[in-house]
């Protein structure tokens, strides 16, 4: 009978003997290669991994790349820089400047943390958010928000979103309503003003001759348009009969259907009857315009199962969704 041991001895020499032949196969190919000074993996006749690179490494260039930073101005501007090859944008942002400069400051909107940029003849023709007075910003001018931010900081704003990227969320929404030519959003874009009629702490007004700009969000204003809340329900009753015209109801549809495109995209989690805006003149004129995108493009699905709070689509309760 053979112990245990010796047949140990024999399944280890049996493993050993086919092992070998691996390992001097592979000395010989090792004596084939050798290693250059710059560090490459070199054979006699072919050279393996010539100028190989981990994709896990950083990159440590420092050198000036001039087509990264016009892609950056491409979005973004100040009172001393221009949006590139937006001569539109460009003109609004520098009347925006001019009448701050001759006093015709912007105004708050009462609703909201946003300020209605004028120009020198007090016509509203943008509408500034700056960054840090959204709703739970230091410098947000609501009383009751710096009670919630300093008492209540575990359980305010929205979970599924990046807080005080509001700004970055609007632009964004412009961003892809531009690249999809749905053409509903007011052009948006990062800007940086100054102005006594913004939210300042008394000390920065003090300490400082000169107010610093704020960082926020630029959108051109448009005119000729009510909220949807004042127009929309009239055209939508069960029962009743629609004012529009047979080519102004597939109209209407087309510019829908591209409403519900952006917000699934943007997966905006604040869309109600009062941030999308209609122009109907009848039989002349029917456009629409989506504005306050600042709660879009959460970094995860909302959560409502576990919370009061809802983000539904309010446009979803409208006859006109069925034809989506």
């Amino acid at each position: 009978m053979v112990s245990s041991s010796q047949t140990l001895e024999g399944n280890e020499e049996t493993k050993l003997e086919n092992i070998l032949p691996d390992l001097k196969h592979g000395s010989e190919a090792s004596d084939q290669l050798d290693f250059s000074h710059t560090g490459s993996l070199k054979s006699d006749d072919t050279c393996l991994l010539e100028n190989s690179q981990s994709v896990s490494l950083p990159s440590i260039s420092t050198h000036y790349d001039p087509t990264w930073l016009r892609k950056v101005h491409a979005y973004v501007a100040s009172t001393r820089e221009e949006v590139l090859g937006d001569d539109d944008f460009n003109q609004n942002l520098k009347q925006a400047i001019q009448a701050i400069k001759a006093g015709v400051q912007p105004l708050r909107i009462r609703a909201g943390r946003s300020y209605f940029v004028r120009d020198i003849n007090q016509q509203n023709i943008a509408v500034f958010k700056p960054k840090d007075e959204e709703p739970f910003a230091p410098q947000n001018p609501k009383w009751p928000k710096y009670f919630q931010r300093m008492l209540c900081f575990c359980c305010f704003g929205r979970a599924c979103l990046i807080p005080n990227n509001g700004y970055l969320s609007e632009t964004g929404a412009s961003l892809v309503d531009e690249k999809l030519q749905l053409h509903i959003v007011p052009k948006t874009r990062v800007v940086k003003l100054a102005s006594p009629a913004f939210y300042y702490r008394r000390r920065s007004r003090r300490m400082s001759k000169e107010l610093k700009g704020k960082d926020g969000s630029y959108q051109m204003y448009v005119n000729g348009y009510v909220s949807a809340s004042q127009i929309v329900p009239q055209w939508s009753k069960e029962g009743a009969a629609c004012p529009l015209t047979e080519s102004e109801m597939e109209r209407f549809k087309y510019l829908f259907q591209k409403l519900c495109v952006l917000d699934y995209i943007i997966r905006n989690t604040d869309r109600h009857m009062d941030n999308w805006l209609i122009k109907y003149e009848p039989g002349q004129v029917l456009e629409l315009a989506a504005i306050d995108n600042g709660l879009a493009f959460p970094v995860k699905h909302p959560e409502t199962a576990s919370r009061l709070r809802q983000f539904p689509f309010a446009w979803a309760q409208l006859s006109w969704a069925n034809h989506v």
